[in-house]
């Protein structure tokens, strides 16, 4: 995984960002704290209701105990409870109106900040697609002229050995020519010398 890649809480792992790593994490500790904080009112309302029904059922066997006693007070005592059950539910209701209108405000700030990230990635990419673009042009370029240049010097020392392997060639053959001038003179005066030799000898026996 790339350096510049945090997972995230629920172990998936994001985009690319433009964020800092930084941001990335703190963004998704305010995500978590959000969490932990609906978690938290839930279970608190999960224990409120526990509790109002076990008062309520509480209250019921109370008064079942002394509904002899209390004949005339039933009547009253049940409009009060109804009348406070009703005044609870309302409350419950209103309160369960509000949790419902958070939560859909929550997805909402949830999804137009997943609008704004998928938004800013797309435009990180095309930024990223036009600099990768630019920079493979700029270098085919540079390459195209390092080539050039290249070619060129190649061509302009392939001159400068071609001039001195001629002239080198040429020397050779200068001095191929002299040497084969230098072995006539040298064979011719060889052959002087041998004949006069033999003429000498021939001479000093007396063979003429």
């Amino acid at each position: 995984m790339p350096n510049d890649v945090i997972p995230m809480s629920d172990g998936s792992v994001p985009h690319r960002s433009i964020f800092t790593p930084i941001e990335i994490v703190q963004l998704d500790r305010r995500v978590t704290r959000l969490e932990v904080v609906t978690e938290s009112i839930s279970a608190r309302l999960d224990e409120q209701k526990v509790e109002f029904r076990d008062f309520r059922a509480e209250m019921n066997a109370r008064f079942d105990k002394v509904d002899d006693r209390f004949e005339k007070l039933d009547t009253k005592v049940d409009d009060r409870f109804g009348k406070l059950d009703t005044k609870i539910d309302d409350r419950f209701v209103k309160l369960d109106t509000k949790i419902d209108d958070r939560f859909a405000k929550l997805d909402e700030k949830i999804e137009k900040l997943g609008a704004r990230v998928n938004d800013r990635f797309e435009k990180l990419e095309a930024k990223f697609e036009d600099r990768f673009v630019k920079m493979e042009a700029k270098f085919e370029d540079r390459f195209a002229k390092m080539e050039a240049k290249f070619e060129d010097r190649f061509e302009k020392l392939e001159l400068r050995f071609d001039a001195k392997f001629d002239r080198v060639d040429a020397r050779f053959e200068e001095v191929r020519i002299s040497a084969r001038s230098d072995f006539h003179l040298l064979f011719g005066s060889l052959i002087a010398s041998a004949l006069g030799l033999a003429g000498m000898m021939a001479k000093g026996f007396g063979w003429f």
